[in-house]
């Protein structure tokens, strides 16, 4: 009885450390790679926006004016397949004159907006990135709704976190061994005095 008594204790204190040790780990894993996740869907948003600006000024100077004041009259392209990340353009004036398929009638953000931000349309929350040409004639807004930027964060921390348990479980088993193997001596002994008495 004393001997698996010892055996056992040993088996699971160092299991439970191992097991505790493992959880801090994963922890401070999915928050690192939902942080580096979320960076670098910014940095995206941030470079969508800078494409969509560098077409706004190739095409700013063959476009004219309309009669309504609006600087610039992109003509609408209909994507047959809808992107996660939308965008929008605004003339001079705000009036928006372009919107990526998918992107929402209403602005994303305020005209007067720039950097990032976030914003909730029609019950759909977005992380928005505004940038604007020289003297504001153009402001462009690209966003992502928030609920997939969390979904595709939290599918590859989840990822990462397999070959972690994988690990721990291999652990848990050398842990288990290992006690065993030390311990043997000390039963060996228990038992030959057992038959002594």
């Amino acid at each position: 009885g004393a001997r698996w008594s010892l055996r056992s204790r040993l088996t699971w204190t160092l299991g439970a450390a191992t097991l505790l040790i493992w959880c801090a780990s994963s922890l401070w894993l999915y928050r690192a790679v939902i942080d580096t996740a979320n960076r670098l869907f910014d940095a995206a948003l941030d470079n969508t926006a800078n494409a969509v600006l560098a077409v706004v000024r190739n095409e700013a100077s063959e476009l004219t004016e309309t009669k309504e004041g609006v600087g610039f009259e992109l003509a609408v392209i209909d994507q047959s397949i809808q992107n996660d990340t939308v965008y929008q353009v605004l003339g001079p004036n705000g009036i928006m004159v372009f919107r990526s398929h998918g992107a929402p009638i209403v602005p994303l953000a305020a005209a007067q907006s720039r950097g990032f931000g976030n914003t909730r349309i029609d019950g759909k929350e977005y992380r928005v990135f505004t940038l604007a040409t020289e003297l504001n004639a153009a402001t462009i807004h690209v966003a992502q709704p928030i609920s997939r930027r969390t979904e595709l964060a939290r599918a590859g921390a989840l990822r990462l976190q397999i070959p972690g348990a994988v690990l721990m479980l291999a652990l848990i088993g050398a842990v288990a061994w290992s006690v065993r193997k030390a311990t043997a001596p000390i039963v060996r002994y228990a038992d030959s005095l057992d038959t002594l008495t």
